[in-house]
């Protein structure tokens, strides 16, 4: 697939660069995530929109860990548990929401 951008003052369809889509613009087509030096902040914020929830971190710094992998078709609760098992971290599930506990990296 591919996305275009509409011009609404011109009428005019541009197609859009692969640099200028968002993981939540095409995780709907291929339900694939790729991480590549990405931080653990920026991570649980894409999957806090993908997934329509709140996921947190109980100790800030670990924020800045940093996530190489790629998810293919995994639940949030799978990917949680990867990430957490990379990092050192438990995953506590709470009222529909998450909190990832520990010190990370």
């Amino acid at each position: 697939g591919e996305k275009g951008i509409l011009n609404h003052a011109s009428g005019e369809i541009t197609k859009a660069k692969s640099e200028e889509l968002d993981f939540n613009e095409t995780y709907w087509l291929d339900q694939k995530l790729d991480f590549n030096n990405t931080s653990l902040n920026e991570v649980i914020s894409i999957l806090s929109v993908i997934f329509e929830t709140t996921i947190e971190l109980e100790n800030p710094s670990a924020g800045s860990c940093v996530l190489m992998t790629s998810f293919e078709r995994e639940s949030l609760d799978q990917i949680l548990q990867i990430i957490a098992t990379s990092f050192g971290l438990e995953v506590e599930k709470k009222d529909g929401s998450y909190i990832l506990k520990g010190n990370g990296c």
